[in-house]
């Protein structure tokens, strides 16, 4: 709060191919702040902070779950 402000750290967004997402960000010269996964799901923030101004964005893989009936 004291360096910025208050206000939005970051923004979350579920989305289903994080691959494609990355590649698609990276081609625009977003970096990739930081990834990982957790309990199945995977994420990444991208390092949106222009000027240290920026909120935070955030990519969360979800997978749709497909289930067959018989």
């Amino acid at each position: 709060i004291a360096r910025h402000g208050e206000g939005i750290q970051h923004l979350g967004y579920y989305i289903e191919d994080l691959d494609a997402e990355l590649a698609n960000t990276a081609a625009d010269g977003i970096a990739v702040y930081a990834q990982g996964e957790l309990n199945g799901t995977r994420w990444a923030y991208l390092d949106t902070e222009i000027g240290g101004r920026g909120v935070i964005q955030e990519f969360i893989e979800i997978r749709k779950h497909r289930h067959a009936r018989k």
